[in-house]
């Protein structure tokens, strides 16, 4: 399995720089803001870049997958390469079209993600740094040292006018146990995730990924659809 899959959660531009140090507390009230725009909206779609580099390598990306992430309502959609997550209603259905597989649940509304889930992390958050050029902030937030957290750092590319998200890169511990990783004696470098993101207009293309009948068919039992016939069925 690929270093992005096992981690699946991120500028070059000249900022004025200046450290908000000891206004941590300012600079979370701001990422909340962030969050809150995701959480609050009705309607997206992103395009997601998601890109893996290892300081040996420089600039140059060792690992790159494409991705979208959709949401409808109470409806959520994400794609990860040959991977597809798909929250309806209470439905969980995750496709590894790699390995041919279906996963189904039943999931709690509150559980669905959100692509910006800030407030998870920022009780580990001990200093953070702004890079400010007009409407557009760098945000380089530290860890304190913690076994729950395998990141030195988290820097957050942000649009403060209208609080949307461009990219989220999160720095590894080298050493650490993979974060998400199967493989318990898989241990990272010290490379960084980068994730950008890129709003596009919702179309009506983006609502059809919502029709259950395309995964599942409910009856006294579940069975997958036509299209995925193939494939395993987990539950």
């Amino acid at each position: 399995m690929s270093t992005l899959s096992r981690i699946f959660l991120v500028i070059t531009i000249c900022f004025t720089s200046f450290s908000w140090g000891q206004e941590l507390e300012a600079v979370t009230e701001i990422l909340s803001k962030v969050e809150a725009r995701y959480s609050n909206s009705d309607q997206y779609t992103m395009e997601v870049l998601y890109q893996y580099f290892e300081p040996s390598q420089g600039e140059k990306a060792v690992e790159t997958m494409e991705g979208l992430i959709i949401k409808d309502g109470s409806n959520y959609y994400s794609k990860i390469h040959n991977t597809e997550t798909v929250f309806i209603n209470t439905d969980y259905i995750k496709i590894n079209h790699d390995e041919k597989a279906v996963l189904y649940g039943l999931m709690d509304m509150e559980q669905r993600p959100s692509p910006v889930e800030l407030s998870k992390l920022s009780a580990y958050f001990t200093s953070a740094e702004v890079f400010q050029k007009g409407d557009i902030a760098r945000f380089e937030l530290l860890f304190k040292e913690s076994n729950m957290v395998p990141y030195r750092k988290m820097a957050l590319t942000v649009n403060l006018k209208t609080y949307e998200i461009l990219k989220q890169e999160l720095f590894l511990i080298a050493g650490q146990q993979m974060p998400g990783g199967q493989n318990p004696l898989a241990r990272t470098s010290d490379g960084i995730v980068s994730v950008s993101f890129k709003e596009i207009p919702f179309s009506k293309k983006d609502s059809k990924r919502f029709l259950i009948s395309d995964y599942i068919q409910k009856g006294a039992q579940v069975s997958l659809s036509k299209k995925l016939a193939t494939y395993s069925l987990y539950q």
